[in-house]
């Protein structure tokens, strides 16, 4: 399950709960669990099963490995709030959660919180089950609205340029599935691999909003 998780760097952090608003966690489950949880519920929700879960944290691009499967080695990020972005039928979805936080164990606390983000997802699809609600109305609010073709979107970007910018840092054109080419121009982007320059990485982080990919 877990290699349908990609991760990347939170980029808007004005949504963060200051450090007095979390609760200490009382989740007990394994990573295993939660991630095959999340991985569950985002099927039930998705015209194809076994799509593309991005999970961002709060950390430097530095921080992540060059392929976007994880932490480096003794990284940690520096709140524990997760942003948990998937297609869906209904449209790309976006899931923020900062609520939890933990001071005992060893089990990293974003972790908590992207089960959070999975409980969340259950109990929302629970809402169809009596049928005042069967065109995922209950999504409507975390909906992560797509620019049309040709539209400008964050930062001036069109979907033509975004389309662009995966091409050049993926060596790949668009008869490569997106996610594939998303992954590997992350990889390809990576400030690692520039000196240290993040500009690459900004732009293919650009290009995958314009996109629905992030």
């Amino acid at each position: 399950m877990t290699d349908r998780i990609t991760y990347a760097a939170l980029e808007d952090r004005d949504w963060l709960r200051p450090s007095v608003d979390r609760r200490n966690s009382l989740f007990s489950a394994a990573w295993s669990d939660t991630a095959s949880k999340l991985c569950a519920e985002v099927d039930a929700i998705s015209d194809e099963r076994g799509g593309l879960i991005t999970i961002a944290l709060d950390v430097l691009p530095g921080q992540l490995k060059v392929n976007g499967t994880g932490l480096k080695a003794n990284q940690a990020p520096s709140t524990p709030a997760v942003e948990v972005t998937f297609d869906t039928q209904h449209g790309p979805v976006r899931f923020r959660a900062d609520a939890y936080t933990r001071t005992w164990g060893r089990i990293p606390p974003w972790r908590d919180n992207v089960r959070a983000v999975a409980l969340t997802l259950e109990y929302l699809r629970a809402v169809d089950r009596h049928g005042a609600a069967d065109h995922g109305q209950q999504y409507g609010g975390f909906l992560a609205l797509e620019a049309g073709t040709g539209a400008v979107a964050t930062g001036g970007m069109t979907r033509d340029q975004a389309e662009q910018v995966l091409t050049e840092w993926s060596h790949f054109s668009g008869d490569r599935l997106d996610v594939n080419r998303l992954r590997i121009a992350r990889r390809n982007a990576h400030p690692d691999r520039n000196g240290g320059d993040q500009s690459g990485w900004d732009r293919v982080e650009q290009a995958a909003r314009v996109l629905g990919l992030d």
